[in-house]
């Protein structure tokens, strides 16, 4: 397997055991048929773990020529993915033929062929499923957080007492005159001035009465 790297392709396809066993029994009888092989019975092994690998295993019972089954292991030993030939039995049949035909003799192997899948790590794929249901989680929380924020804050308003009042259709929005603290001091600049000038006023008019002649009685 190490020799075959980097020219052919190393593992059976399928996402899982019993795909890729599928399509190692699909491989080997097409090999079989081929050479002209008999495959009289086919039997599934237990997938094992060898390194960073799942072990795909079949059990087969063929018969045919010697030099058929010679031909079948040849084509099995340049397979591509590679595949591993292991416990292999052969021996001779006697198999009598139809009447007035001689008696043949053929052989029956057995044999089990490995083959070899790619092993996905669940603990991975696991952590990976648990830190995006973490993820998802926490960003429920942030956005539920977020509305009950909003929800909670008080509303800011300028005019709370107008605001409660229902206003008619036709009504014009209320005008609010603010007092200019300019024009409070002229008022009361003008105020000032005025009682400062009423005393004088007084006084000027006194002396002018004085100097009035006097008025003489009217004789009838």
């Amino acid at each position: 397997m190490r020799a075959a790297v980097g020219t052919r392709k190393l593992t059976l396809d399928g996402s899982s055991d019993a795909v890729a066993a599928a399509n190692l029994q699909s491989r080997i009888e097409e090999l079989a048929a081929s050479v002209g092989a008999m495959i009289s019975s086919t039997e599934s092994l237990p997938a094992e773990m060898r390194g960073g690998y799942r072990r795909i295993g079949l059990r087969y019972v063929l018969n045919g020529p010697y030099e058929t089954l010679v031909k079948l292991l040849a084509r099995l030993e340049a397979a591509t993915p590679p595949l591993v030939v292991d416990n292999l039995h052969i021996h001779g049949v006697l198999r009598a033929r139809r009447a007035g035909a001689a008696a043949t003799t053929g052989l029956d192997a057995g044999l089990d062929v490995y083959g070899y899948r790619a092993n996905e790590n669940p603990g991975r794929r696991q952590a990976m499923i648990s830190r995006l249901a973490i993820y998802l989680l926490l960003t429920g929380c942030l956005v539920f957080g977020a509305i009950v924020f909003i929800e909670l804050q008080p509303a800011a308003t300028d005019e709370p007492a107008l605001s409660e009042l229902p206003r008619r259709p036709n009504m014009p929005p209320p005008i609010r005159r603010q007092q200019s603290a300019r024009l409070e001091e002229l008022l009361a600049t003008v105020l000032a001035d005025r009682c400062s000038a009423a005393p004088d006023v007084r006084h000027r008019l006194l002396p002018t009465m004085a100097e009035a002649p006097p008025i003489s009685p009217t004789r009838a």
